[in-house]
């Protein structure tokens, strides 16, 4: 990966889609599950929501070794329903899950909302020692408040957290929406998240951030470095909830289909031969852009675009991260825009060389 100041915060580093987009759909109750609300953090209360933050891992298909680590805050338990981070579940369709209590079981991705980093999976079966969190849109947090954080790191080595950790700190001023704009070119506008000094490390994404009554009132997305090192970031509990609707539904939402990379991604590396990177070098020079790494079966992007594809401009907007394209999805939610690219190795189409020029219309989700 580049050098950055947001990191997220999978084992496996994963350029993503964090942008918080505005919702115009909201159309049916926020699930809530009553078993419990963790009212507090002491004597106990812990282990309360350890029980309801669980370990979750996948296998990008087609990808071989190459998975992600992250965590999520379970919220439903008559549907077996967790939230976590689109990132944690990017490019998969299935994932395992361990719990608290070292039950690991299966569990499908039902819907993302990547535009806002955040996902809906639905386990195959819930053990009765799991918990769930109360879910209540209307619980806020001051400037000096205390947070606790909840998460399964990914050790030195890969090695796995027996338990969900949890790491203290404190909110802090939101950042100025201008210096926000220029910092997140591959993340969300932090001005809308929460920021807080309890740390992040990699594992922690998707886990819950509770507030000093143990109310869950966030999920952990993005741990800052450089000028914002010690910084953490969470998705506040109001925007999970007014997209639940959705994404409990399984409607994804503003999910074109595609997962994108940039080219210096270690997950690029990962999947991409040496010698083909090589080959592409010219071309991402030439014009910086996206890789497309995934697509979703069935999707927008699926009879449009295919894994090796090179995006370069979306409703002619240049494109060289996340945030941009989010940007432009946002813009053209429901029509049908051009996306430009170039070839950088898709099998079906790789008719010419690296670097050939293409554009698609590709219909946006309304």
């Amino acid at each position: 990966m580049p050098e950055r100041r947001l990191l997220p915060l999978t084992g496996v580093a994963l350029a993503v889609l964090l942008l918080l987009i505005p919702s115009t759909r909201i159309d049916g109750p926020v699930p809530v599950a009553a078993q419990v609300s963790v009212p507090t953090l002491a004597a106990g209360s812990l282990a309360d929501a350890r029980a309801a933050t669980v370990e979750i891992t996948t296998t990008i298909e087609g990808a071989g070794r190459v998975g992600m680590a992250g965590s999520g805050a379970v919220i439903d338990l008559d549907r077996g329903l967790v939230v976590t981070n689109a990132h944690v579940v990017v490019g998969a369709h299935q994932a395992r899950v361990r719990t608290s209590g070292g039950v690991e079981l299966a569990a499908e991705v039902l819907a993302e909302a990547p535009c806002d980093d955040l996902a809906v999976i639905k386990l195959e079966s819930v053990p009765g020692e799991l918990r769930a969190f109360v879910v209540d849109g209307s619980k806020g947090l001051d400037e000096g408040e205390q947070v606790t954080a909840l998460g399964y790191p990914v050790r030195d080595g890969g090695t796995r957290a027996a338990d969900a950790t949890p790491t203290s700190g404190a909110v802090l001023a939101p950042l100025a929406a201008e210096r926000a704009a220029r910092i997140a070119t591959s993340g969300p506008p932090l001005g809308s998240m929460i920021e807080h000094s309890a740390g992040l490390i990699p594992g922690n994404s998707g886990g819950p951030l509770l507030d000093g009554d143990g109310w869950l009132v966030g999920i952990n997305t993005l741990a800052g470095s450089q000028g914002l090192a010690g910084t953490g970031f969470s998705v506040p509990i109001a925007r999970v909830a007014e997209l639940l609707p959705d994404l409990t539904a399984g409607r994804g939402v503003l999910d074109v289909g595609w997962s994108l990379v940039p080219p210096d991604d270690p997950l690029y590396a990962d999947l991409v031969p040496a010698k083909d990177r090589k080959a592409y070098a010219p071309t991402v020079e030439e014009a910086p852009g996206l890789w497309v790494s995934t697509v979703d079966k069935g999707s927008a992007a699926a009879e449009r675009l295919e894994r090796g594809d090179y995006l370069t401009a979306v409703a002619g907007q240049p494109v060289a991260n996340e945030f941009e394209v989010c940007e432009a999805v946002r813009a053209h939610r429901g029509e049908t825009v051009r996306v430009d690219g170039r070839y950088l190795g898709s099998a079906a189409r790789y008719d010419t060389r690296p670097g050939a020029a293409f554009h698609v219309e590709l219909a946006i989700p309304a």
